[in-house]
């Protein structure tokens, strides 16, 4: 007969734990997860959070040895519901800090499926929508050396990619033998459909994966490099964007510049960063 693994007293013939000490435990959780998002919400209060912490420990089986994890993840959930509504304020980006610092939790932890990430993100894109160039990377100097790019002393770097496939689109012609009606997967998330009757020459347009490669952003150009293929697009010389779920599709000006995709992975951020960038005054 093992013991309960919350009360440490005699659990019963082939349990681990009680039911009532397991459901005092989750609402242990759940009063957790409430006083965060109230901390984020409205402001940081170490003594409430000590308070509460002492309380659980009491009356919830929440100790000091299990306690990491439970706080790595009422964090997370305080970023999934501040991201509900797609926008991160400057009260409530300080107070998940506030929080994060408090606990010790590393930026490892918190970002280990890219919550933290997705919080920088955001900051990034609030302080674009303002006017200001964000500077939420890091060491720039540090950054900008180990990358491929000769910026200009008037360029600031605000974000890279790294693995990033660039794909370009060409329009081409073909004769098809009959109709047709089909979506053709030519990459995630990008598809064309085609259509044609027999005898006429169909014009269409064909994605292909050049390279993988390194991207970066700044407040001026967009610079891609990788081993068979490096160059940059000036944002005063594009005239649209298009989003995908894991990318975006650029396209210049000029009658002869055909469109340009990057895949990312996130297609939410990348759109939104670009476009936030070039309206920048």
């Amino acid at each position: 007969m093992s013991n309960c693994r919350y009360c440490q007293k005699p659990a019963g013939f082939l349990r681990k734990q009680h039911k009532e000490c397991h459901k005092k435990f989750q609402e242990g959780i759940c009063l957790l997860n409430t006083e965060f998002n109230n901390q984020v919400t409205n402001s940081f209060n170490k003594t409430n959070l000590d308070s509460l912490l002492h309380s659980l420990e009491t009356t919830n089986f929440i100790t000091k040895e299990n306690l990491q994890p439970l706080l790595v993840s009422a964090w997370k959930n305080s970023v999934d519901n501040t991201f509900d509504d797609n926008i991160l304020s400057l009260n409530e980006e300080t107070n998940l800090i506030e929080l994060k610092n408090h606990f010790n939790l590393t930026e490892t932890i918190l970002n280990n499926d890219n919550h933290y990430t997705k919080l920088v993100q955001c900051a990034t894109l609030r302080d674009l929508t303002e006017g200001k160039i964000p500077n939420r990377i890091g060491n720039k100097k540090e950054i900008q050396s180990t990358l491929p790019f000769n910026f200009t002393k008037k360029e600031e770097l605000i974000w890279y990619f790294n693995n990033v496939d660039y794909l370009e689109t060409k329009l081409k012609t073909r004769y098809e033998g009959r109709s047709s009606g089909v979506s053709i997967r030519v990459a995630k998330g990008i598809y064309f459909r085609t259509s044609a009757f027999k005898g006429n020459p169909v014009s269409y347009q064909e994605t292909n994966h050049i390279d993988t490669g390194t991207l970066a952003i700044t407040n001026q150009n967009i610079y891609f490099d990788s081993n068979n293929k490096t160059f940059k697009i000036k944002f005063d010389k594009i005239i649209a964007f298009k989003p995908y779920s894991d990318g975006v599709e650029i396209q210049k000006d000029g009658s002869a510049s055909k469109p340009q995709t990057f895949v990312t992975g996130d297609g939410w951020f990348i759109y939104n960063l670009l476009t936030q960038i070039a309206v920048l005054e």
